[in-house]
């Protein structure tokens, strides 16, 4: 929690979790979520149910969310459904990326594996935007999620 606030919003910062630091990377994206007010905006090009518990529980009920996602890779579709009885949640299927990325209450953020396993067997980074990269990737969301 604490390399978030060392980022100010006029910053760009990077982190790096070691292999095998899963429950770190997913510790320090619950405590973003858990902050969220406004809007969380999410690409992963493969997912699976287990982000669900894992992260996006978090997310306060009634915090919009928009998923763009690729592949299922187990589980997402199923529990999507369930989750979004209960949270304010959308999905929508896409092959019209490839990079991953959340938009957190406007903050940027990208990040190099899916969600469903970061830095299990691989180490995984995440680069913190400033602000104007930030509105940047929130502009690429908003093309992607309206199909342009």
């Amino acid at each position: 929690e604490s390399l978030i606030e060392i980022v100010p919003p006029s910053k760009t910062g990077l982190i790096v979790f070691k292999k095998g630091n899963t429950h770190s990377f997913d510790k320090f994206l619950r405590e973003i979520f858990k902050k969220a007010k406004k809007n969380v905006d999410i690409v992963d090009t493969y997912v699976a149910g287990n982000i669900f518990d894992n992260l996006l529980d978090e997310v306060s009920k009634t915090t919009p969310m928009q998923f763009l996602y690729g592949n299922d890779t187990g589980g997402f579709i199923t529990k999507s459904t369930r989750f979004a009885r209960e949270f304010s949640f959308q999905k929508k299927e896409s092959k019209q990326f490839h990079d991953r990325f959340l938009i957190v209450d406007g903050r940027g953020y990208i990040i190099g594996p899916s969600l469903k396993d970061a830095a299990d067997k691989k180490p995984a980074t995440m680069v913190i935007l400033n602000d104007s990269d930030s509105k940047k990737l929130a502009d690429l969301f908003s093309d992607l999620w309206n199909g342009n």
